[in-house]
């Protein structure tokens, strides 16, 4: 029999308590051995909680199983594969279809009987209950630390140290805090992580400077010496805030002026530049080195300013100074994009035309399905707050949860079945290639943004660079992503 291993922590202090990876691993290796089976591999997920399925791990695991790569999934402990409930009976029914057997090294369960399965369905309840009650108790003591105006257990913002569990400021860091905001008065705030990085400025783990850590430092009320809590994970807009016991950094007038201009800004409309421009490649030419757009400019030729020349460069280079692109002429980039466009067409592939079908929409079906199974979800939820409440017994929780499952699961079949087509074509696959082979002879005619519009109708990225970084350098298209 071959047989796979799933093992899993969520935090490092399972790990010192001898939950780690690599013992999970070796007792399961000697449980393995010891029933005389074929080992095949070991499935990991690395601090992930297993309150859901949404873990790499375990979805490889999932997918292998579908596909009958082993017979057996061995885990070290039921809790290591799965605290929820639900999640179980999804994995043991899975398991079961697939004839894939389930085995802990360090507990006895019987999957092929009915008490078997009604004994590992009681172990699972009890675990999920454990990450529940768990969960309520941390956020209880968050929110007793906020009420006791002390910051919860972490690392400390940039601009502070963590000193006897207390912040104190760090000189330098916050001497970054103050520039940042104001940098802000006249700067944006891609533009500030730019000007950072550019000075070989880093952030407290050593990683370059983006958006999310300046917006970071321009909003966090931390560095006016209070803290902000929020009870809600879902909604992070609605925080508490009271006065906490560390040195602010900024005055109150500093922060709040960040937050008006901030405000301001925020309700500026501002149109997307690859959609108004004229530049025929903006918003679809992307560079092969960094992965960042390219951006239109253009200079006039002489000093009458009679004509102008166009030119693409890297945002990656010019905007965040992580790449070292070279500008692209335009007229060169449409020369060598017309002959790339006659190498490219023949390999090039375009659904035919399939046959019209009358039928009812499956979108709608899918939030139908999608809705009855949250449904489900919830009356599953309170019949175990029931359970937990001793309102109703082990036996009419069984029964009451039988069905449903059974509904569930034919709900989830269902739902992975319903394929979304997309749209019909408007054109035969050989009209799309003779389409592209055309293309020159319509750009002659056509005005720039009729140009954009043509490029955006059949492509969604071209990836383009220059064979070295001298201004008369070949350019070099590498790859290219249709609509």
């Amino acid at each position: 029999m071959k047989a796979s291993i799933y093992v899993r922590v969520s935090t490092v202090e399972q790990a010192k308590e001898g939950f780690s990876l690599a013992a999970q691993e070796e007792r399961c290796l000697q449980y393995i051995q010891s029933q005389g089976w074929t080992y095949v591999g070991t499935y990991k997920d690395d601090g992930y909680s297993a309150k859901d399925l949404n873990r790499p791990g375990i979805q490889r695991l999932i997918q292998d199983v579908k596909e009958k790569k082993f017979d057996c999934v061995v885990v070290y402990r039921l809790d290591r594969l799965v605290r929820s409930i639900t999640d179980l009976h999804h994995l043991l029914d899975l398991f079961e279809k697939h004839h894939v057997a389930f085995k802990s090294a360090t507990e006895t369960y019987d999957t092929t009987s009915a008490i078997g399965r009604l004994f590992i369905s009681i172990v699972g309840a009890m675990a999920q209950w454990e990450r529940e009650n768990l969960s309520e108790r941390i956020r209880m003591g968050m929110e007793q630390r906020f009420l006791e105006k002390k910051r919860h257990q972490g690392r400390a913002a940039y601009g502070y140290d963590l000193v006897d569990g207390k912040l104190v400021i760090n000189p330098e860091e916050a001497k970054v805090v103050r520039r940042i905001h104001e940098l802000y008065k006249t700067n944006g705030i891609t533009r500030i992580a730019h000007i950072l990085n550019q000075e070989g400025i880093r952030t407290k783990n050593g990683s370059r400077w983006s958006d999310p850590q300046i917006r970071y430092i321009l909003t966090n009320p931390i560095y006016i010496g209070q803290i902000r809590y929020h009870p809600k994970k879902e909604d992070k807009s609605k925080y508490h805030i009271v006065e906490g016991e560390h040195e602010p950094i900024l005055t109150k007038e500093q922060f709040e002026n960040t937050q008006k201009l901030l405000e301001i800004r925020r309700g500026a409309v501002i149109p997307p530049k690859a959609m108004t421009s004229d530049y025929p490649f903006s918003g679809v030419l992307y560079c092969s080195r960094c992965g960042h757009p390219f951006t239109g400019r253009f200079h006039y030729s002489n000093r009458y300013k009679l004509a102008k020349r166009y030119a693409y460069r890297c945002t990656g280079r010019f905007s965040y100074g992580v790449c070292d692109a070279p500008e692209i002429s335009e007229l060169k980039l449409e020369r060598e994009f017309f002959k790339y466009l006659k190498v490219v067409a023949k390999d090039i592939q375009k659904p035919e035309d399939p046959k019209d079908e009358e039928g009812p929409d499956p979108r709608k079906r899918i939030k139908e399905i999608e809705a009855e199974l949250e449904r489900i979800k919830n009356r599953r939820r309170k019949w175990q707050e029931a359970f937990a409440n001793e309102a109703i017994t082990l036996e009419e929780l069984i029964e009451r949860t039988q069905e449903d499952r059974k509904r569930e699961e034919r709900l989830k079949e269902e739902l992975s079945s319903i394929s979304l087509t997309p749209e019909k074509p408007q054109i035969t696959n050989a009209e799309f290639i003779k389409a592209i082979e055309d293309i020159s002879t319509v750009w002659e005619k056509a005005t720039r943004p009729e140009r954009k519009e043509l490029i955006q109708s059949i492509f969604r990225r071209i990836y383009v660079t220059k064979d070295g970084n001298e201004p008369d350098a070949p350019i070099v298209f590498t790859d290219y992503e249709l609509l």
